[in-house]
């Protein structure tokens, strides 16, 4: 008679123990036939063998079930209290020079932002290039994104205006969120700063006048 074959064996119950779960399963599966034996064990005597069967699969199933949702139910709670414990937001500052800039620096839990805005009016009498809503570019030293991710203390800014001209044109104009040109006069303009998960006030929103003072120097003015 051949001898079985150790190796084929042992891969057999492998294979059947990843067909059937992981060690997390078989964890679940101890806890739950540990309870069982203990509860049907302190059954009073005089029962019917099917009412120790019924008690002793209900009590199996039931702690599977708990200790097969509890993990799940405790990973999905953790980020949900450290959020409520530390909620996310950004600072805004804004700041003038050759480019009108607002920086947004987080705080607490990692968020994802985004940066709409809208030209309220032109300081120099012009028809407004965009009263609605455009998307705004969001800065920072790896590159340029539509939204992007951050973690406490980290930063990223959004270029509002720069002054531009050209050799080929006389005089010179505002760039306004690198998409739109205007008199150099200057804006008013409003930003919406969107976070996801979205912030329980909803999202930030802010206006600013931004207005040429000098040479190449634009000064932006919280309003």
């Amino acid at each position: 008679m051949r001898e079985p074959n150790k190796a084929g064996i042992g891969k057999r119950i492998w294979d059947w123990i990843g067909a059937f779960g992981n060690l997390q399963t078989l964890w679940q599966l101890a806890v739950s036939f540990g309870v069982a034996s203990k509860v049907m064990s302190r059954l009073p005597g005089g029962w019917h063998p099917p009412q120790y069967w019924v008690t002793g699969g209900f009590v199996f199933f039931g702690t599977w079930a708990t200790a097969a949702f509890l993990p799940n139910g405790v990973k999905t709670l953790i980020p949900k209290v450290k959020r409520w414990k530390s909620p996310h937001k950004v600072a805004i500052k804004a700041t003038g020079g050759r480019m009108a800039l607002v920086t947004l620096t987080h705080s607490g839990e990692p968020a994802t932002w985004s940066v709409d805005a809208k030209i309220i009016r032109t300081l120099g009498g012009e028809p407004n290039p965009s009263p609605q809503i455009f998307d705004c570019r969001l800065h920072r030293e790896h590159g340029i994104s539509r939204s992007i991710n951050l973690r406490a203390n980290e930063w990223a800014y959004v270029i509002l205006a720069t002054i531009e001209s050209s050799q080929w044109h006389d005089g010179s104009w505002l760039d306004i969120g690198e998409r739109f040109n205007v008199d150099d006069s200057g804006v008013e303009i409003e930003i919406i700063i969107s976070g996801n998960p979205q912030m329980k006030t909803g999202p930030l929103t802010q206006r600013f006048q931004i207005q040429r003072i000098g040479g190449n120097h634009l000064e932006v003015k919280p309003i």
